[in-house]
């Protein structure tokens, strides 16, 4: 799975959304609006 850095980070930012794991699915009961922002 390493041995690919093409869909290593794709895969981790469309998978786990490491990058922005507060702003993806942070507590979308409380920031609806912002989860829709950055999904959309």
């Amino acid at each position: 799975m390493e041995s690919e850095p093409d869909l290593s980070p794709t895969r981790k930012y469309t998978n786990s959304n490491k990058p922005k794991p507060e702003v993806t699915k942070p507590e979308p009961a409380q920031l609806p609006a912002i989860e829709e922002r950055v999904f959309y």
